[in-house]
């Protein structure tokens, strides 16, 4: 069982993952976006098997703004109860199917989980929770229109850059055959080197000039030209977040495998032309949270 002090009016967590993802990203910068609004919020990072020294730091390399650690818990075990009473619970990955698998109750004022894959609610725990879905990618009738933004104001720019891939490859969505990166790493001709960012040792046996990094990955903007972009299981993509950091950051995609329609990639292309992707401070989620206070 977790509490949450009492003064906080805003908590921002996700359901248990044992690997670094964007929801923490999310997390540490709508915080800030609250936060400069006037609002109590405090980060809820759950997190098993990773501490809480190592959540500071990978915020710490990726941020300009500092790490409220006052402000902040990481659950290194699957709390079976986090109690908020007087705030609203943001779930940054929505994933109330893993809440409810479980048994993880979050009690609160209000909860709202941002639309990422399947965005039923299972009945039970999470009766009267509500999505926030961006209705251009999510053509379902519930849910209230809002779609995830990314603070660039506060992210730490990248002061060069090497002729050099790199590959992010995560457990939790975006693994992808040894041997199908093999092939395409095979395919890539003249760069110094192919970086996979991976949690374990599942491509130690590629070759080439391959180099593997566990994630968070120190200064990673600094260490490649060329993001190699490959397709999740799913086919699925709801908001990626790589795509629109490479835009910032003046660094190339390279599409692989993507012989299908993803509507929530092709919105989020669409939303790094326009800039509509990038946070403002009048963020209009502040309105939308604000009500249920």
């Amino acid at each position: 069982m977790f509490i949450v002090p009492k003064e906080y009016n805003i908590v921002l967590t996700f359901s248990p993952i044992e690997e670094i993802t964007g929801h923490w990203f999310e997390v540490f910068e709508y915080y800030w976006l609250f936060k400069d609004a006037g609002f109590r919020p405090y980060m809820l990072f759950h997190s098993p098997n990773i501490s809480f020294d190592e959540v500071c730091k990978a915020l710490e390399e990726k941020y300009t703004l500092p790490v409220p650690k006052n402000d902040m818990m990481v659950l290194t075990e699957r709390e079976k109860f986090i109690g908020c009473p007087n705030a609203v619970a943001l779930v940054c990955d929505g994933n109330f199917f893993t809440l409810e698998k479980h048994n993880i109750k979050i009690l609160a004022k209000k909860i709202l989980g941002f639309g990422c894959g399947d965005v039923s609610i299972p009945r039970g725990l999470y009766d009267g929770a509500e999505y926030l879905l961006d209705k251009r990618v999510y053509n379902i009738p519930y849910g209230i229109d809002y779609a995830k933004k990314i603070y660039a104001d506060i992210l730490r720019e990248p002061t060069t850059k090497k002729n050099n891939t790199l590959f992010y490859l995560t457990k939790n969505c975006r693994r992808l055959s040894l041997e199908r990166v093999q092939e395409i790493i095979d395919d890539l001709q003249g760069y110094d080197e192919h970086i996979i960012v991976s949690p374990d040792d599942y491509y130690q046996s590629l070759r080439g000039n391959v180099k593997i990094v566990r994630p968070p990955m120190k200064n990673m903007f600094n260490e490649f030209d060329t993001y190699i972009y490959t397709p999740v299981p799913r086919h699925f993509d709801c908001s990626p977040r790589l795509i629109a950091e490479c835009a910032l950051f003046d660094r190339r995609v390279e599409y692989y495998d993507i012989d299908y329609f993803d509507v929530g990639l092709e919105t989020r292309k669409k939303d790094i032309e326009s800039g509509v992707v990038w946070m403002k401070k009048d963020d209009e989620l502040i309105e939308i949270v604000e009500k249920y206070l």
